[in-house]
């Protein structure tokens, strides 16, 4: 294995490694879940800040009604709130008792409608792990969409010597999908070869 392609291989598990870590990983507040599907979870509020949203489940429609009117009382509906405010993906696990009042079961729509306005999506318990597994498969199409669609080519010395004719060069264009290495710029200038 020549160097060019140590550097192509070690490029190419470094750019794997990065797509997985960008795939959506979600801070739980409140209760538990059993099952997430394929995405990342934590629990630790300190993880906020690399997490890309926020998944609310146990709250009553006491807290759903505070959180139209952003108000908030416990630690959970303020990162709610925080998360709302970072523009981060809010789902919230809507409280599966139903009011008996008639007049209350008119505003629980209403705050079902308000919530969606400002971004929250309102998810039964049993839908969360299909709608976490779509969003996942969707950018993981995604990213193979990019990878495939704008692959870098790596120009090293050994590929200048080997792929281009530098003796019938006087200017090597560069183009946007390469990644050129300080060595191979070197021997370009060296070699009287300007780079456009």
């Amino acid at each position: 294995m020549n160097s060019d392609e140590l550097v192509q291989k070690v490029m190419e598990r470094l750019l794997k490694q990065f797509e997985k870590e960008s795939l959506n990983k979600y801070l739980v507040v409140g209760e538990e879940l059993l099952d997430y599907g394929n995405a990342k979870i934590t629990n630790d509020t300190n993880d906020y800040s690399s997490v890309t949203g926020v998944i609310a489940n146990g709250f009553a429609w006491e807290s759903l009604f505070r959180l139209r009117n952003l108000v908030t009382i416990s630690e959970e509906e303020k990162l709610v709130l925080k998360g709302l405010l970072d523009n981060k993906s809010i789902i919230i696990i809507q409280p599966e008792k139903q009011p008996a009042n008639k007049l209350i079961q008119v505003k629980v729509e209403e705050t079902l409608r308000e919530l969606k306005k400002i971004g929250v999506i309102l998810l039964h318990a049993v839908e969360l792990k299909d709608h976490l597994n779509t969003i996942n498969q969707s950018k993981e199409r995604e990213s193979m969409t990019k990878s495939t669609s704008t692959k870098k080519k790596l120009i090293t010395v050994d590929v200048l010597r080997n792929e281009y004719s530098l003796d019938q060069l006087t200017e090597f264009k560069q183009e946007s999908n390469m990644i050129i290495t300080a060595l191979a710029k070197d021997y370009l200038r060296d070699n009287n070869i300007r780079m456009v």
